[in-house]
C-alpha cells in the first residue's frame, strides 16, 4: 500500500513525482509557501520518504511499516510540526529544522532504530521515543539557540544480540535549554550509555536509566559549560554496574547523582559516581545505596563550593573529596554493615569537612586539611574505626 496526499502550492509535482519516478515505496513531498500539510504513509519493503517545507506553519507526517525504513524531513520556518512513526526492521530517520518553536516528534519500534534531530532557533522541541526488540537503539538530538527542549526516551526488550547496545546524545548550546534522556531495560541482557552535552547558561540536564533485566551495564555523561546549570542522573536496577559523570565549568552550577538497588553479580557489579566542577558556589550531591562496592568521587576547584556523600551499604565503600579553594564545604556520611572508607582532602583557608560512619562493618576515615582557619569533625559509631 501506499498513499501520498499533500496540500500546498507543489502539491501537483509532488504527487507526480511520488507515483512515477521511483520504485518499490519512495515518496517525495516539496511544499513552498504557508500551512502546507504533508501525508505520508508507506507500508511494505524497502521505505523510503523525504519532506521538504519551506513556510510558516507547516505539517509533515510519515508512516512507514514493513522493513529497510528511511525518512528524511527538512523544514525551515516558524511553528512548524514533523511527525515520523517507523515500525519495522532497521529503521532510520532524519529531520532537520530551523526557526522558531518547531515540534519535532520521532518514534521508532522493532528492531535497529535510529534517529537524528537537528534543530535550530528559539523555543524548538524535539522528541526521540525507540522501542527496540532484540536490538538496541540510536538516537540523537543536537540543538542550537534558546529555551529549546529535547527529550529522547529508549526502551529496550528481548534477548541480547552482541553488538547492539542503546545510546542516546543530546547536544545544547544556548541559554535556558532542556534536556532529559530515559533508558530503560526491562527484559534481557543490555548495556546502556546516554551523554548530555550543554554549553551556555541556566541550562537542565536530567538523565535516567533502569535495568530490571538481567546482568548488564549503564554509563551516563555529562557536560556542562556555563553558569546556574543543573545537571540530574539517578541509575535503578536489581544488577548490573553503573558509572555515573558529570563534569561541570563555570559557577552556581548543581550536580546531583543517584545510584539505587546495585545488587552483587559477576559481571561488573561496582557503581561509581563521579563529579567534577570549575568555579565558584558550586554544588555537588551524591546517593548511593546497595549491596555492591561503590566508589563516589567529588573534586571541586574554587571558592564556596559544596560536596555531600550520602553512602548506605554492605559492600566495599569508598567516598572521597577534593576541594581546592576557600571555604569549603564537605560532607560524608556512611551507614550499614560494609566497609567503609572516607577521604577528604581540602587546600586553602576557612574550609571545614564532617565525617560520619556507622554500621557494623570497618570504618576508616583520612582528613588532610592544608592552610589555615580549617575545621575537621570525624564522627565513628560501631564496628571497627581508624
Amino acid at each position: 500500500m501506499k498513499r501520498i496526499v499533500t496540500w500546498g502550492l507543489a502539491s501537483v509535482f509532488a504527487l507526480a513525482v511520488s507515483f512515477g519516478a521511483f520504485a518499490a515505496n519512495e515518496a517525495l513531498v516539496v511544499q513552498l509557501g504557508s500551512s502546507n500539510y504533508g501525508d505520508v504513509t508507506q507500508d511494505g519493503i524497502d521505505n523510503a520518504a523525504l519532506s521538504l517545507q519551506l513556510g510558516l506553519a507547516n505539517g509533515a507526517s510519515t508512516v512507514q511499516s514493513g522493513e529497510v525504513n528511511a525518512s528524511i524531513v527538512s523544514q525551515r520556518g516558524a511553528g512548524n510540526e514533523s511527525s515520523v512513526v517507523q515500525d519495522g526492521f532497521a529503521n532510520d530517520s532524519l529531520v532537520l529544522q530551523r526557526g522558531l518553536a518547531n515540534l519535532a516528534a520521532v518514534t521508532q519500534l522493532n528492531v535497529e532504530n535510529s534517529a537524528l534531530v537537528a534543530q535550530i532557533g528559539l523555543q524548538n522541541d524535539g522528541v526521540v521515543y525507540q522501542d527496540s526488540e532484540l536490538s538496541g537503539g540510536v538516537a540523537t538530538l543536537f540543538q542550537l539557540g534558546t529555551a529549546n527542549e529535547g527529550t529522547i526516551y529508549q526502551a529496550r526488550r528481548g534477548l541480547a544480540l552482541p553488538g547492539f547496545d542503546s545510546y542516546a546524545f543530546t547536544a545544547q548550546i544556548g541559554n535556558a535549554n532542556f534536556a532529559l534522556q530515559v533508558q530503560a531495560a526491562l527484559e534481557g541482557v543490555w548495556h546502556q550509555t546516554a551523554d548530555i552535552i550543554q554549553y551556555g547558561d541556566r541550562n537542565e540536564a536530567r538523565q535516567l536509566q533502569l535495568n530490571v533485566g538481567d546482568i548488564g551495564g549503564n554509563h551516563l555523561d555529562a557536560l556542562q559549560v556555563g553558569e546556574d546549570n543543573y545537571s540530574q542522573q539517578v541509575q535503578s536496577g536489581t544488577r548490573g554496574g553503573r558509572i555515573g559523570v558529570v563534569v561541570q565549568d563555570g559557577s552556581s552550577n548543581s550536580a546531583v547523582q543517584t545510584q539505587l538497588a546495585v545488587g552483587p553479580n559477576t559481571n561488573n557489579p561496582v557503581a561509581v559516581a563521579i563529579i567534577a566542577q570549575v568555579g565558584e558556589a558550586n554544588e555537588a550531591e551524591q546517593y548511593q545505596e546497595g549491596s555492591a562496592d561503590m566508589l563516589a568521587l567529588a573534586i571541586q576547584w574554587g571558592t564556596d563550593n559544596f560536596a555531600q556523600h550520602s553512602q548506605v551499604a554492605s559492600g566495599n565503600v569508598l567516598a572521597a573529596s577534593l576541594q581546592l579553594g576557600e571555604a569549603n564545604e564537605a560532607y560524608i556520611a556512611q551507614y550499614d554493615a560494609g566497609y567503609h572508607t572516607a577521604l577528604s582532602l581540602q587546600v586553602g583557608t576557612a574550609n571545614l569537612v564532617a565525617i560520619q560512619q556507622s554500621g557494623d562493618g570497618d570504618n576508616f576515615a583520612l582528613a588532610v586539611q592544608l592552610g589555615t582557619n580549617n575545621t575537621a569533625v570525624v564522627t565513628q559509631q560501631a564496628g571497627t574505626t581508624i
